[in-house]
């Protein structure tokens, strides 16, 4: 079982709480305002201050993709049933949605949820 503590120093610290030790750190340039897990992958995807998500290799700790498109701080994220889409709704007043499966490296633009999910 796993904790995800975010702190003032916008580092944010997976817990293994059944040995009460960090697992990793995920540095963050802005804070992370909301988490979800990537279906019961190994990944974590965290909603930024900054308009991006970021996805989190939760072994390493390493940021593997980061998703760009709001303009203003994440508030809420989901992931579809088959893992394929996030969806993330910001105080932009925009719902977009970006496709995980790709293989384009670092960072991809978000898109309205209607372009991706017609």
């Amino acid at each position: 079982m796993h904790q995800f503590p975010m702190d003032m120093d916008n580092k944010l610290i997976v817990w293994d709480l059944q040995h009460s030790s960090p697992c990793f750190t995920c540095d963050s340039e802005d804070g992370v305002t909301c988490l979800s897990w990537v279906g019961n992958s190994k990944y974590i995807a965290g909603g930024c201050v900054d308009g991006k998500v970021r996805i989190w290799d939760s072994l390493s700790g390493g940021c593997v993709r980061t998703f760009s498109g709001h303009s203003d701080a994440i508030q809420s994220l989901g992931v579809s049933s088959d893992k394929n889409f996030l969806v993330s709704g910001s105080l932009d007043w925009m719902v977009l949605s970006g496709y995980l499966r790709s293989q384009s490296p670092n960072e991809q633009n978000l898109l309205p949820s209607s372009t991706i999910l017609k």
